[in-house]
């Protein structure tokens, strides 16, 4: 990694597999990690997702805290252990998609009120860190039920506020091997599938989000 020149590292952190007990943590496989990338010279993020089962209303797959205050908590937790450690935080994963937002409504102002709670720990916790919205998913779906279309729900967050929560949005730009700089207004294509949608397409992906 050091050859290739890359300067961060990003670790996603399953919150159930931590706070495995309610209230008894267990830390070593995350302070490997730190304890790694910090003798190694790399910057951290640490992507923090999936509450443990008896914070949540529904148990299949993953999904946020019923009570989003205990995000919160929990992310006192981690950024006051590994304070000054850590050079930033991404809050969840892909809250557009059902299977990782089981037992809520997939509602961008719901996913900003998550946000709230983990970003006020963390700048109490750990005021240098840097603190980064969790990616949509980009799916090219938008039933509302499934899914929410990734730029619907990226706008909607800012309309609910987001920006005086976070120091920058995650994007998940995959591209679904379409060229890098290929977009799907193009009248031709390299890929003979996923080609349809700008979600599936790396630049438009980064375009459209810088423009919202």
């Amino acid at each position: 990694i050091n050859g290739l020149g890359v300067g961060w590292v990003k670790q996603q952190v399953e919150w159930h597999t931590v706070e495995y007990i309610p209230g008894e943590y267990d830390w070593e496989p995350l302070d490997h990690v730190v304890d790694s990338c910090e003798a190694m010279g790399f910057k951290l993020l640490l992507g923090v997702v999936r509450a443990p089962d008896w914070l949540r209303t529904d148990v299949l797959e993953s999904g946020p805290p019923a009570e989003f205050a205990e995000y919160g908590r929990f992310m006192s937790e981690l950024a006051g252990r590994y304070k000054g450690r850590v050079a930033a935080y991404e809050l969840w994963n892909e809250p557009n998609l059902a299977r990782e937002w089981r037992g809520d409504a997939l509602d961008p102002a719901r996913f900003v009120a998550l946000i709230a709670e983990g970003s006020s720990a963390v700048q109490v916790a750990d005021p240098g860190a840097l603190i980064v919205s969790g990616a949509p998913a980009v799916t090219g779906v938008n039933d509302g039920v499934m899914a929410i279309d990734d730029r619907v729900f990226l706008r909607g967050m800012y309309e609910a506020g987001v920006a005086q929560w976070v120091d920058g949005s995650g994007v998940h730009p995959y591209g679904f091997a379409n060229p890098p700089d290929e977009s799907w207004q193009d009248p031709t294509h390299v890929s003979s599938g996923h080609n349809e949608h700008p979600s599936f397409f790396f630049l438009d992906t980064l375009d459209d989000y810088h423009a919202i």
